[in-house]
Parts: structure tokens; C-alpha cells; sequence
């Protein structure tokens, strides 16, 4: 009987066997269709990780190259989303710095060091510090005029002055205050001060103290009553003049305004006055006076001075 069961044992045993197999080989078929499957995921994403670096350089190469401006579309969300995550896959590691120096890097200049401040050496007797200013016990003077904007044209004052120009020609300047010019017009009345005329007196004093009257020549000039300066001219100088400023009415009356200073006038010529025991020598006189070295304009002086050496050498020659 147990030999009968162990032979059926081993029956059902070798029965078995082929089950077990073919189980074994099912499962082994089906974990290698997995490998395989896992193999074709990996290769697709490989495959999609490269599509998406060509991508990126193509980007990248397009902005470096001038490329005519088209109008692009707005990409959707998805699209977006991809480009973002190809850009962080695609992020390039920096690179390691080289030892070698390139010949396109500028060297920037060193900041120059700032020059050390000397030592001053110390003077006995002597201090650095600076004296003190002394204080003036004088008040500050306040201006005379006060000017907002422009210089105004008269300051309501009463001068004049008479100054030599040359030989034959004098300057004259003056202002009269409206005060004076009123009591003028009160003297001669608004009518005749309105019909009269602002003249220049020219009064010839020459050795004399005139008090108004006693001028050997006068003569007169018109001007405007707006005038406040004229050139004289003089017919014969070395004389003394006086000049006056006033109104002349119709019938010839002249009302004084004002009368200036005295003033001297120079000679035009060589003076006359030349003592005979000097013994004068005409042409050494005109050199050393330049006037043999002046313009052809010095011929009337050269004139003048050759007819009064004339009459000094004669004298001498008698004496």
C-alpha cells in the first residue's frame, strides 16, 4: 500500500512539474514586457528632453541674431508652462574661472593713494592760529542814493563846471534843481519864461575880477533847456573866460541861473619870451623838441618857431 501512494505522489509530482514551469516562464515573460515598457518610457523622455534643449538654443540664437520684428501670438498657459520647465532643465552651470587672462578684459586703473598731509613744524614763539580782527569803533556810513532799478538822470542839484579842453575849445557840464528853475520862472513870469530861451553866456575875464559886469567881450550860445553838458569853442586862447547859464527873453534881458568857474587858457604857439644872451640854437631846439620828427601837420609850428629864433639871433648879433 505505501508503495502504491509514493508512486502516486510521484505521478502527481511530475504532473505538477510542467504547471509550475509554465507559471515560472508566464511570470518571467511578464516582467520582461515591464523592462521593456520602462525602456520605451526612459527612451521618450530622453527623446523629449532633447526636443526641448534644440528648442531653447533655437531661442536662445534667434535673440542673438538681428531678426526682422513679426508680430508673435500670445502663447496659451500649457505652452508656457513648457517653456519654463525646458528653461530650468536647460539652466547652463557656470563655468570655472580660468587662470589664463583674456586678451579683451580692460584692466581697471588702481584708486591712487591720497598724498599724506605735511607736518608743519612748530616756530617757538610763533602760533597757528589766526589773530583775531580787530574790531573798528566806526559806524557804518549809509549811502548818499538809493537806486531801485537805473541810474536816474539828474539828482536834483545845482552845480557847473567848466573844464580846458585845448587851446581853443572848453567842456562844460552842470544841473540846475528844480527849486532854482522855479524862482526863475517866478522872477520872469510863466510867460516870458516859456517864450525865452536857455542860453551859454561866454564872458572874456582875462586880468580883470569881474563882478558881472566889467568883461572886456562876451558872446552867446543857444541850447536846448534839456542840455546838461556843451563843447565851447574859443577864438583866442591864453585868455581867461567865464561861463554863464541863464534865460534871455524876447527883449534881449538875460536872467542868471548859474555862472561857472574861472578857467585859464593854454597859448597855441611857442612863447614869444626868449632871452638873447642865451644864445638859443633854432635847429637844435626843434630837434630836441621832436617837432622835425612830427607829421607834415607841424609845419606851421615849425614856421612859428623859425620866424621867432629869426628876431632872437638878431638881437644877439647887436648885442
Amino acid at each position: 500500500m505505501q508503495r502504491k501512494k509514493k508512486v502516486a505522489k510521484k505521478k502527481a509530482a511530475k504532473a505538477k512539474a510542467p504547471a509550475r514551469k509554465k507559471s515560472a516562464t508566464a511570470k518571467a515573460g511578464k516582467s520582461s514586457k515591464k523592462k521593456a515598457a520602462t525602456k520605451k518610457a526612459a527612451k521618450s523622455t530622453v527623446k523629449k528632453e532633447a526636443a526641448t534643449k534644440k528648442a531653447a538654443l533655437k531661442k536662445t540664437t534667434k535673440k542673438k541674431t538681428p531678426a526682422k520684428k513679426t508680430a508673435a501670438k500670445k502663447p496659451t498657459k500649457k505652452k508656457a508652462a513648457a517653456k519654463t520647465v525646458a528653461k530650468k532643465k536647460t539652466a547652463v552651470k557656470p563655468a570655472k574661472r580660468s587662470s589664463v587672462s583674456t586678451p579683451s578684459a580692460k584692466k581697471t586703473p588702481a584708486a591712487k593713494p591720497a598724498p599724506a598731509k605735511q607736518a608743519v613744524r612748530a616756530i617757538p614763539g610763533w602760533t597757528t592760529q589766526a589773530a583775531p580782527r580787530l574790531q573798528s569803533s566806526r559806524k557804518p556810513v549809509s549811502p548818499r542814493y538809493f537806486f531801485k532799478n537805473d541810474i536816474p538822470k539828474s539828482y536834483n542839484e545845482t552845480y557847473f563846471n567848466a573844464i580846458v579842453r585845448d587851446a581853443q575849445s572848453i567842456f562844460v557840464y552842470w544841473e540846475l534843481s528844480d527849486e532854482l528853475q522855479e524862482s526863475v520862472k517866478k522872477a520872469m513870469g510863466d510867460k516870458a519864461y516859456e517864450a525865452s530861451k536857455r542860453i551859454l553866456r561866454v564872458l572874456d575875464v582875462t586880468d580883470i575880477e569881474y563882478d558881472g559886469t566889467n568883461a572886456w567881450s562876451s558872446f552867446d550860445i543857444d541850447i536846448s533847456p534839456t542840455a546838461n553838458n556843451w563843447y565851447i569853442n574859443v577864438s583866442q586862447p591864453a585868455r581867461n573866460y567865464v561861463i554863464e547859464c541863464g534865460q534871455r527873453d524876447k527883449s534881449g534881458q538875460f536872467y542868471l541861473l548859474i555862472r561857472s568857474n574861472t578857467i585859464i587858457m593854454p597859448r597855441a604857439a611857442i612863447s614869444g619870451a626868449i632871452d638873447a644872451a642865451s644864445g638859443a640854437n633854432e635847429s637844435a631846439l626843434l630837434q630836441a623838441s621832436g617837432t622835425q620828427q612830427t607829421p607834415p601837420g607841424s609845419s606851421e609850428i615849425q614856421q612859428s618857431a623859425s620866424t621867432l629864433f629869426a628876431g632872437s639871433s638878431e638881437n644877439s648879433s647887436s648885442l
